[in-house]
């Protein structure tokens, strides 16, 4: 299994889409519900959780996709997906002042963005771990 996430950068590029048009089309729909869940804290609800889980994996799987590219992690990828996110982020927001029965939240965004930090920061950890292993270790692999 790592040594096909190794070598498949496609893979990587198909779930990046597919997430960020699943996202987009969630968030374009009309009166969508928040969900009743209490956490019993006034300043935390399930939607901002979703929002920085979503983030998180979307912003992941646009690192995994360019690294396997160039084969190895560089500045400038960390760089494209930090702007990519906060600029996704911040569109998702917006846009919703134009879908009826949706409302722009800055919180929402705020868990955005917490979701784009820690997506890239995670995804840099996995890549040093995992996908960029030495040869050696991985050519012990059945």
């Amino acid at each position: 299994m790592i040594s096909f996430l190794r070598k498949t950068p496609s893979f990587y590029k198909y779930l990046f889409w597919i997430w960020l048009i699943l996202m987009l089309s969630v968030s374009s729909y009309p009166k969508l519900p928040n969900p009743k869940i209490d956490l019993g804290l006034t300043f935390l609800r399930v939607d901002y959780i979703f929002h920085w889980i979503e983030y998180s994996v979307l912003i992941s799987l646009f690192v995994f996709w360019r690294t396997r590219i160039r084969q190895d992690f560089t500045r400038q990828i960390g760089w494209i997906a930090l702007i990519l996110g906060v600029s996704l982020a911040t569109f998702d927001e917006l846009h919703q002042l134009f879908i009826p029965g949706r409302r722009f939240n800055p919180v929402d965004m705020l868990f955005n963005y917490l979701g784009v930090i820690t997506g890239l920061f995670f995804s840099i950890l996995l890549v040093k771990k995992i996908i960029q292993k030495p040869a050696e270790v991985s050519s012990t692999e059945p």
